[in-house]
């Protein structure tokens, strides 16, 4: 492990609290072990032994209550906790080895365990590798310090080597047991704050999604509605256009039969009747041709591009469009090619009704697996909001290419005019489970 990540200062706050929180832990244990192990004394030691031991636990639970008791060392712990928790437990020991050098004891007695005590109070720090070795090795050697300062004999003791050993060795396996609970805690926040903002995206795009099928929910009742009233709409034109067109014309026919049963049959006006009732059932069939081809034009039975060139014939528009088509030869899909004439058939009624135009072009191709369409005028051009406003033209044009996957746009041209382009997929793309 290497330095902690200093991008991050919530490790910084999550490592200070744990050595803060584990420093007190580990005080508190060493008061509990004394008090637990005190009873004893009186059994194991006599003389300045007993006193030694005494002297060390009153040692320890000094230290304990310097560090919990008095208020500005328990704030300065929670500013600087590596500095204070070293000064803790290196002090705590030095009174122990301090109280148990005082008690004339020597190394050949092997108190040295004692010391080791101390040694592991740095695997609580969540420091790098290089200062966790310089604060255990600081640990290691405040018990046999003061050790040493209460009884300078023991320097020259043949068991100095063993407690240096001992304490190496003490050291050593410290040292690995703190970078492992280290490493382990500094996965463990980095997979707490993975998982947090993981949590945060989920929680983002769960909003996002609420909101989008909230729009979505609001568009698709938006269009039922409008394709309701383009339906009621169409149907009161339809009726309009069989009540004032067939429906006068047949009319007009049972008046003239009536008016033919009546005249004789040598009258020469039967002749004119029969002829006039001829021009009526005429009339009446172009009429009925007319209506069904509003309801199906001939782009499903001819194929798309007849069904334009019919569209844009000179006989049936004040104006000639200019059509240019590159298509190929088979048939495209029949819903596929009504849309597209609905498109050019809207935009074109839009351009000589509204629009004024002289001059429309109409260029249609099929280019990289997608229908396209574009229609271009010269008139006055749409209103700013006349796309996002909509109509029942508009509205109805737009349905029905999002019902197959195209895209429509109103453009306005420079300097004047309106430009329309569609683009609709000749296969539908397939949708996932």
């Amino acid at each position: 492990m290497g330095p902690l990540p200093r991008h991050d200062p919530r490790l910084r706050v999550f490592a200070h609290r744990f050595m803060t929180e584990n420093a007190q832990r580990y005080g508190l244990a060493m008061v509990i072990c004394g008090v637990l192990w005190w009873p004893l004394d009186p059994l194991l030691y006599e003389g300045d032994q007993l006193l030694a031991m005494t002297l060390c636990r009153f040692a320890i639970f000094a230290v304990f209550a310097l560090f919990t008791a008095v208020r500005p060392v328990r704030e300065l712990m929670a500013r600087r906790p590596l500095i204070m928790a070293t000064l803790w437990m290196g002090l705590a020991m030095f009174a122990a080895g301090l109280a148990l050098g005082q008690g004339a004891r020597t190394l050949e007695d092997g108190w040295a365990h004692y010391f080791m005590a101390g040694t592991f109070g740095s695997a609580v720090a969540v420091i790098e590798l290089p200062r966790r070795v310089l604060l255990t090795l600081a640990l290691a050697a405040s018990g046999p310090v003061g050790f040493m300062i209460a009884q300078p004999s023991a320097l020259s003791s043949p068991a100095l080597p063993g407690l240096i050993a001992y304490s190496l060795a003490g050291v050593v396996l410290a040292v690995f047991a703190g970078h492992a609970l280290t490493t382990r805690l500094i996965e463990h926040h980095a997979q707490e704050r993975a998982l947090e903002r993981q949590g945060a995206e989920l929680a983002r795009l769960a909003g996002d999604l609420e909101v989008l099928a909230e729009e979505q929910t609001h568009e698709l009742r938006r269009r039922a509605h409008d394709l309701l009233t383009q339906q009621e709409a169409e149907r009161t034109r339809l009726a309009l256009e069989l009540h004032d067109g067939l429906g006068q014309q047949i009319a007009t026919l049972g008046y003239a039969l009536a008016y033919l049963q009546r005249l004789p049959p040598e009258s020469r006006e039967r002749g004119d009747v029969i002829s006039e009732c001829a021009d009526l059932i005429t009339a009446a069939h172009r009429t009925l041709a007319e209506v069904l081809d509003r309801l199906e034009p001939e782009v499903v039975a001819y194929g798309l591009e007849a069904a334009l060139r019919d569209l844009v014939r000179p006989s049936t528009l004040p104006i000639c469009p200019r059509l240019t088509t590159t298509l190929p030869p088979v048939p495209l899909p029949a819903e596929l090619s009504l849309v597209a004439f609905r498109v050019v058939q809207e935009a074109l009624s839009n351009a000589l009704e509204h629009a004024r135009a002289s001059e429309i072009t109409i260029d249609v191709a099929l280019l990289g697996g997608r229908l396209e369409l574009a229609i271009a005028d010269d008139g006055i051009g749409l209103a700013p909001d006349a796309e996002t406003r909509g109509g029942f033209g508009l509205d109805g044009i737009r349905s029905r290419v999002a019902r197959l996957w195209g895209e429509v746009r109103w453009l306005p041209r420079k300097p004047h005019g309106t430009l329309v382009r569609a683009s609709l997929p000749l296969t539908p793309p397939v949708k996932g489970p």
